[in-house]
């Protein structure tokens, strides 16, 4: 009966005891939780072996089966209560584990928000870093219970952790652990990884302490990272072996990422009020610069010079010294400053000219070695480009090195671009001011009349008018030549002292313009001294007591006045102060009411009516060259005015001044034309290559080898060698030569050297341009390995360059660097000309080549220039024998010949010419058109007349009718 009362309470109590545990551990509330299948799985064995024990105890049971049966039953039964209890037992483990591991997250999140807590009360309020740190330090430690540790902070601007705080440590680890270079080292690997490291050894840290040994044998190195900032680590140190579980780090390395974020947010919060106390400071700095910049362009509507402005730039604290300077003709230019004339020394004038010539700001620093030897800046120059002419504004610092934030760096740029400007407009306004002057000047003396009678008279008075004119810091001298001395006659300053003037003739330029005729003028400060210097003491001491309170002089000029075809008389011009480009307008003013002045001495010497032409024009009588290089002047005066006229962009006021310019040189024209003309002549265009070469870079040297060339410094080497000349013109070879320059050295860099060599090889002439850095070979003979080539059989970029299509009309070949994107390398051949002639050269269809002989540059320049201005080729010679070598040469279209010409004339040069060539048109220019017989001309092969001074109409009206084919 018993055993019937147990088997039915077996499974009851199965049944319930599950459901207990079921219930009592909430199986299946908790998806975390492991072992609930188990569990369950176990319950229903048990539950299983529990009904078959109750059915073993039912009275029917044994007769249900086969006697083997019951066995099996029993073994069933068995196996299902066994696994049934282990499947529930691992169960159970399964899920206390489970609840186990929550309790230890539990305990840590705890102790997590008490160290978090602990250290937001020590760093709730704000303080330097430094403290900060210290005491979050001290809270990590506090609240994990540890001993020791550090906080390092990485430095990124140097690469190398500092040691920001330290706790627990000794002075000797400490000073193994203050310098920490970033490299191959446990804090750099964390950092780089972005991942807790762990270590027993001390050394393993690197820097200074891989080189001893401590007593620490765990250290935990966690990095201080933050979004993508890289801050720093935090490194626990203590003395137990495997102290640092990875609960441990669990636990700590949220804890760094709050210190890091507290890190980050304190120095933005410290970056935020630096930059907000900045802006305050730079608000009112702003608004002081803007005061003064206020100032600067306040003019109360008075015109703003460069003088004016620089003196306004003073304004800036920081500056003592300021200079508006440009760059003109690969010379230094002073638009004007803060004093008479800067002190510039020879070094820092080539350091300038090639700071402008790159168009960049740039500081100038002058340094001085001290008595212990270090170097220090004892002057500072910031220079600004002012616009893209080569302008700039120069600020010059005599305390020390010059400081600029960006914002004053970038207020100096506008006050620079406007000191361009301020550039721009006084030279407008100069050159506005000077040809009104010069139209009312020369209307005035037109208008004058000269009695020879009374010349001493009028040559003073006409002096004291040039001295008016001028105005400004002038000195005018006019000297008369008595017994073989010139004696001073007017000074426009202290003229008691003038009074014992008394030069020799040939004594300084005064005296050799009244020896030569030819008048002097001097525009470099060095020249103009040494002028100066060649008068004698005594009239040194006296020219000095007419400077007076100037300075010395930086322009010097003389101009012969002429009485009867010899000079009587010289006016002497001294300027003080004012630019090369001022003194400049100043002698051109001067040489043209100085060669009215001539001419209406002239006039007034000659009998009226002039005497009857001769028969033939080659014989002539040559009158005074004073009056044939007047007449010249005028021409090219006409002339330029009518190409500068066609421009459609001037004002109305300047066509204005331009027409009546050309109005009043066709006045003096009428005079001149009754007059005869005599030239000097002139020397002959030097076409040898060498000769060209030399003048053109030498002309242009800045100090040592450094030379202006295509108006950058360059470094020149010139290696020229003896070569027969080149059958080409002057002028058409220098135009080459700097189109070869302009090219070749506008990839030329401030380390390399340009050489130039000329040599000869099997009859033919070389020109090699190369470039190589210092301390390093130059490039070989071209000629050795270069492969030439006829222009047309150029490629590329280099095909459509100016020199390239001069080299066509000069029929040379062209070797090239073709494997360097910037060719190290120009070569140029041209065969050796023949004693018969010079090289043949192709001319293209359609094109159409003048060919102008005249011995006065000046005409020549004009006639290229009116000629160019049409669209037509310019050859140019000055004088016939030079004509007719480019005849033979070149056999141009038209040719175009001065009437009188030292040497042959432009007549028998006509006659020449016509038995070669009789198609070719000839156009013979004459000043002197009423004394000659024109029918005679033409009779001798003269196609057309044409008059000095000659418009720009009728020099194109003719050459339409050669091209059309009209002969007259």
């Amino acid at each position: 009966m018993l055993d019937r009362i147990i088997a039915v309470a077996y499974p009851i109590l199965a049944i319930t005891l599950s459901a207990f545990l079921y219930i009592r551990l909430k199986i299946g509330q908790n998806r975390d939780a492991g072992g609930s299948g188990l569990l369950v799985s176990g319950f229903i064995l048990v539950l299983f072996a529990s009904l078959i024990n109750l059915l073993q105890h039912l009275p029917g049971y044994p007769n249900w089966f086969l006697s083997n049966i019951y066995g099996i039953v029993n073994i069933a039964e068995f196996l299902s209560l066994l696994f049934g209890l282990l499947l529930a037992a691992s169960g159970l483990v399964i899920h206390f584990s489970f609840w186990g591991d929550r309790d230890t997250e539990v305990s840590n999140h705890l102790a997590k928000l008490k160290t978090l807590d602990f250290l937001q009360q020590e760093c709730r309020q704000p303080m330097p870093m430094n403290e900060l740190l210290e005491r979050m330090l001290r809270g990590m430690l506090t609240g994990l219970e540890e001993e020791s540790g550090a906080i390092f902070l990485l430095n990124q601007s140097q690469r190398q952790f500092i040691l920001s705080s330290a706790i627990g440590l000794s002075k000797e680890e400490i000073a193994l652990l203050e310098y920490y270079p970033y490299g191959r080292n446990l804090i750099s690997q964390a950092v780089e990884d972005e991942a807790p490291l762990l270590s027993h050894d001390f050394r393993s840290l690197g820097g200074k302490a891989q080189l001893a040994a401590s007593r620490f044998r765990s250290i935990l190195v966690l990095p201080l990272i933050t979004g993508r900032s890289r801050l720093g680590a935090v490194l626990f140190f203590s003395t137990e072996d495997r102290r640092y579980s990875r609960e441990f780090i669990n636990l700590t390395l949220p804890v760094a990422s709050w210190i890091a974020e507290k890190i980050e947010v304190t120095r933005l919060g410290r970056e935020l009020s630096k930059n907000a106390q900045e802006t305050v400071t730079l608000r009112s700095r702003t608004t002081e610069i803007l005061r003064q910049i206020d100032a600067l362009f306040k003019t109360d509507n008075e015109f703003l010079s460069p003088d004016r402005f620089a003196e306004k730039c003073l304004a800036f604290p920081q500056f003592s010294e300021v200079w508006l300077l440009g760059l003109a003709g690969g010379k230094l230019q002073i638009y004007g400053g803060t004093g008479a004339s800067p002190d510039f020394s020879e070094n820092f004038r080539a350091a300038l000219l090639t700071a402008l010539a790159r168009k960049k700001a740039v500081i100038l620093n002058q340094e001085a070695v001290d008595e212990s030897g270090k170097n220090y800046t004892i002057r500072s120059s910031l220079l600004l480009p002012a616009d893209d002419r080569g302008n700039a504004l120069l600020l010059r610092n005599e305390q020390g090195a010059t400081e600029l934030n960006e914002d004053e760096l970038r207020l100096l740029e506008a006050v620079a671009a406007v000191a361009g400007a301020v550039i721009a407009y006084d030279t407008a306004r100069r050159l506005s001011a000077s040809k009104g002057r010069d139209l009312d000047a020369v209307a005035a003396f037109l208008r004058r009349k000269m009695s020879l009678s009374e010349m001493v008279k009028e040559l003073k008075a006409s002096a004291e008018y040039i001295a008016e004119a001028l105005g400004g810091n002038i000195l005018v001298l006019l000297t008369a030549l008595e017994n073989d001395r010139l004696k001073a006659l007017y000074s426009n300053r202290n003229g008691a002292a003038s009074e014992e003037l008394a030069l020799e003739l040939g004594e300084a330029s005064t005296g050799r313009v009244a020896v030569t005729g030819k008048p002097e003028f001097f525009i470099e400060p060095s020249a103009v001294s040494e002028n100066i210097a060649a008068y004698s003491e005594e009239n040194r001491i006296i020219l000095n007591r007419l400077f007076h309170e100037f300075a010395a002089p930086s322009f010097h000029a003389d101009y012969p006045i002429l009485s009867q075809g010899r000079p009587q008389f010289v006016l002497t011009l001294l300027s003080f102060g004012g630019s090369p480009a001022d003194n400049l307008e100043r002698h051109r003013f001067v040489s043209v009411l100085v060669g009215l002045l001539n001419l209406k001495i002239e006039i007034a010497s000659v009998s009226l009516p002039p005497p009857a032409p001769s028969p033939s024009p080659t014989v002539m009588a040559i009158p005074p060259a004073a009056a044939n290089e007047l007449n010249n002047d005028l021409a090219a005066i006409s002339g330029y005015c009518q190409i500068v006229r066609r421009d459609p962009n001037l004002t109305g006021e300047i066509q204005s001044a331009l027409d009546s310019m050309v109005s009043v040189t066709e006045k003096m024209s009428a005079l001149i034309n009754s007059l005869a003309s005599g030239k000097e002549s002139a020397p002959e265009s030097v076409t040898d290559l060498n000769s060209l070469i030399r003048r053109s870079i030498t002309s242009k040297s800045i100090s040592g080898d450094l030379y202006m060339v295509a108006g950058r410094p360059t470094e020149v080497a010139l290696n020229l060698k003896e070569i027969p000349r080149l059958g080409i013109g002057e002028k058409e070879l220098q135009a080459f030569l700097d189109s070869v320059y302009s090219s070749f050295t506008e990839n030329v860099t401030e380390d390399e050297i340009v050489s130039i060599n000329t040599y000869t090889q099997d009859r033919i002439i070389y020109f090699d341009i190369s470039r190589h850095r210092k301390n390093f070979p130059p490039v070989e003979p071209v000629a050795n390995f270069g492969r030439y080539l006829k222009p047309v059989g150029v490629e590329g970029d280099l095909k459509n360059r100016e020199f390239m299509r001069r080299l066509t009309d000069i029929s040379g070949e062209f070797a090239y660097d073709r494997f360097s994107r910037y060719p190290s390398y120009f070569s140029f051949r041209f065969p050796v000309p023949s004693a018969s002639g010079g090289l043949s050269t192709e001319r293209p269809a359609g094109e159409i080549t003048i060919l102008a002989i005249d011995d006065q540059v000046v005409i020549l320049e004009l006639l290229a220039a009116m000629c160019q201005s049409m669209g037509h080729k310019i050859l140019t010679a000055t004088s016939a024998e030079e004509g007719w070598r480019l005849f033979e040469e070149r056999r141009p279209d038209i040719i175009i010949a001065d009437l009188v010409m030292p040497g042959t004339s432009g007549l028998e040069l006509t006659g020449r010419l016509k038995k070669i060539a009789p198609e070719i048109p000839v156009i013979l220019i004459t000043g002197w058109g009423m004394a000659i017989d024109e029918a005679h001309l033409k009779a001798a092969g003269v196609d057309f007349i044409l008059h000095k001074p000659f418009r720009l109409e009728q020099l194109s009206e003719l050459i339409s009718k050669v091209t059309a084919g009209f002969r007259p």
